[in-house]
């Protein structure tokens, strides 16, 4: 069997409609395509039928010769298994077959089998921790839809292997009824474009070490799905900077996250980057996204849900929780992960979470985008000095804990993330933004870590008591009880006193605790009172009536009277 590929010189733009391109063509003596949709088929019936009868008679006038009536037998083999074809490109970069009926044929068929084009296949050599693996990378394009592409280990090729994959990345396929010959003839398509001479080598995707000793960042390929490190189009909060140059530089100083055993995390007043993965999803699901996201510099993760916790256990997030905690220790190339409550803190997060608390100072006057597009280049260039910042800066901030605190680790890398930010702004030639970013992130470590200690030793209610009596006296919210409520009730300032419970809004709660209880998290008390049954778990429909007449609707949380009324000042 031999295979031919040829490509066109010419580019042009395919046609949006592939079925306006013939199934199938002639080409004539003269070379020229000639196409008659009405009745080219007819005439290829009739050929064959014809072929076959000749050949059949050739087979009984000669059944005298053994040798020619192997011969012959083997002929009409060849001719009804399609094994003697080739491969061409026409002018939209789509393959074809051509089908030579005899040897030296000169009416060829050509027959399309996908209306996918713009195929490349390449081997590609990945560099991991302790050996090498040898890959095809295969992408093509599809007609109106976006660009497929997968990734199939070079000592799993097989046309059934092939066919699958091109299938599971959105390939097309024209004839179904045999799909063992549609995968041979794909296989052999893809076996001929294959470029086995100039192999791509793959470094692992962040920072290795070279053979001569330089450390090198590699981003991710343009084909492989990979998150920016920080959408600074998107957010310009300081926790998810200092969180995204940690991502960049984890696999460049993996020895100082050996002593994390948390994960960092955002609430959902902070929740700005988009999540792909659920911590409470399926746990091969889970491990399959987790597998694809890879590459990845930052890793954000949903939280899990606590109504769906209530509904089906817990069994999911112990086991996602379980294998990211995993990975993190065992492999040193894992992403960092980001675990982003969006519907309450659950018991699982707050036992491996440590939340970055709700910071007032944004870092919109910083040039985020050209600090995180020149970093890498930096730590390139400027290997020896970032080594010093990170050891002097990780020192100090160990240095500086008590070696009880159970934040130490933690804090520390905030720490180095900080002296390289300040550090980049220092070589980008913007010293007073280097000194203001320091004092500003120096106060936000300390408020992470005045938080951290608070939530170990956190009485809820207490604090949910002080913050609302000191917004009381300072006239930020009013408690009213329900009978009592008129047209000028406010929602958004309105505590509601219905029986046994009051009724408020859980933007209020929030806003109340990061106003008038700046040492703790307000996530971490709102979700405390929620294990202890003090505080409903979820906002729900409430009519409040107004002046016993006409009902007004509202999202409100119940908060337990008996939450307030133990202390003195409870009136």
């Amino acid at each position: 069997m031999s295979s031919k590929f040829i490509v066109s010189n010419r580019v042009h733009d395919p046609p949006r409609d592939f079925t306006s391109v013939p199934a199938c063509t002639y080409i004539d003596s003269s070379g020229q395509e000639f196409i008659d949709m009405e009745t080219h088929q007819m005439d290829i019936d009739a050929r064959d039928a014809a072929y076959r009868q000749e050949v059949h008679n050739r087979l009984v006038r000669q059944q005298s010769d053994p040798a020619q009536k192997a011969e012959l037998k083997a002929l009409l083999a060849e001719f009804n298994h399609f094994d003697n074809f080739g491969f061409d490109v026409d002018i939209y970069k789509r393959p074809w077959i051509i089908k030579k009926r005899i040897p030296n044929d000169f009416r060829p068929i050509r027959r399309s089998f996908t209306s996918c084009y713009d195929f490349k296949a390449i081997v590609v050599r990945k560099i991991e921790r302790d050996k090498t693996t040898e890959w095809i990378y295969v992408s093509f394009r599809i007609p109106n839809k976006p660009s497929g592409a997968f990734w199939l280990e070079k000592g799993d090729f097989s046309p059934k292997t092939l066919l699958k994959k091109f299938m599971a990345a959105g390939g097309q396929i024209h004839y179904t009824e045999d799909s063992k010959r549609w995968a041979d003839l794909l296989a052999a398509f893809i076996g001929a474009i294959l470029d086995t001479e100039h192999p791509y080598l793959l470094p692992p995707v962040g920072w290795y070490q070279s053979a001569d000793g330089r450390w090198i960042y590699t981003p991710q390929l343009k084909e492989a799905l990979a998150t920016p490190a920080v959408d600074t189009t998107r957010s310009n909060r300081l926790s998810l900077v200092l969180a995204g140059i940690l991502g960049i530089i984890k696999t460049r100083i993996p020895d100082k996250f050996k002593g994390v055993h948390r994960f960092f995390a955002f609430g959902d007043d902070d929740a700005v980057v988009p999540t792909w993965i659920t911590a409470d999803d399926i746990p091969k699901h889970f491990n399959e996204m987790l597998d694809q996201h890879g590459p990845d510099v930052l890793l954000p993760i949903s939280g899990d849900d606590p109504m769906l916790t209530a509904t089906i256990g817990n069994y999911r997030s112990k086991t996602n929780f379980a294998t990211l905690i995993t990975r993190t220790k065992t492999e040193p190339r894992f992403p960092l992960c980001l675990i982003v409550s969006t519907n309450g803190i659950t018991e699982l997060q707050q036992k491996h979470c440590l939340f970055l608390p709700h910071e007032e100072v944004h870092a919109a006057a910083l040039p985020l985008a050209e600090i995180f597009s020149k970093l890498c280049a930096l730590v390139e260039h400027n290997p020896d000095a970032f080594e010093r910042i990170v050891e002097r800066s990780y020192t100090t901030a160990l240095g500086s804990l008590d070696e009880e605190c159970a934040f130490r680790n933690e804090i520390a890398l905030l720490s180095v993330s900080s002296a390289v930010l300040c550090w980049a702004l220092k070589l980008l030639k913007q010293p007073d933004s280097a000194q203001t970013t320091h004092e500003v992130c120096q106060a936000y470590i300390n408020n992470c870590l005045s938080e951290w200690d608070s939530s170990l030793d956190c009485n809820a209610k207490e604090i949910l008591h002080k913050a609302l009596f000191s917004a009381s006296e300072a006239g930020d919210i009013r408690f009213i009880r329900y009978e009592e409520v008129d047209s000028s009730y406010d929602p958004e300032r309105d505590i509601v006193q219905k029986k046994d419970a009051f009724l408020l809004k859980g933007a209020l709660l929030k806003s109340l605790l990061h106003e008038y209880a700046p040492g703790y998290s307000a996530s971490d008390v709102i979700s405390r009172l929620q294990s202890e049954h003090l505080l409903s778990e979820f906002s729900s429909a409430k009519k409040i009536r107004i002046n016993s007449g006409p009902y007004v609707d509202a999202r409100l949380l119940t908060l337990k009277r008996s939450c307030l009324t133990e202390y003195e000042d409870s009136d």
